[in-house]
């Protein structure tokens, strides 16, 4: 099944976007975050205690309001780039590349 990714689709109309971040481990907080109106939501997996499940959870949430799920993995390792794809996020943030090198792995 492909889904929409809501941001992309307004990047390529040359739209602005605007988002937030969550490190909250909440369904109810994603709920209420995506009733403003915002087009993505970043959930911080690096420094919010946020599970693999219930960041699945969260991002069928984000979807359900039209809103991009984008992950930021807790490290730039392979495993963890795949599961945040695999579970359904329109984008990943990876942090801590502090190279050419490291980018170009990535």
């Amino acid at each position: 099944m492909i889904k929409r990714n809501f941001v992309l689709n307004k990047l390529k109309k040359n739209k602005a976007v605007i988002g937030t971040w969550i490190v909250v481990p909440s369904i109810i907080s994603v709920d209420i975050i995506t009733s403003t109106g915002l087009d993505f939501v970043i959930i911080d997996r690096e420094h919010g205690p946020i599970s693999f499940e219930t960041a699945q959870e969260m991002i069928i949430a984000c979807e359900s309001r039209g809103v991009s799920p984008i992950m930021r993995v807790g490290d730039i390792e392979k495993s963890f780039i795949q599961n945040a794809l695999d579970i359904g996020n329109h984008g990943i943030q990876i942090p801590n590349i502090s190279n050419k090198i490291e980018a170009e792995k990535v």
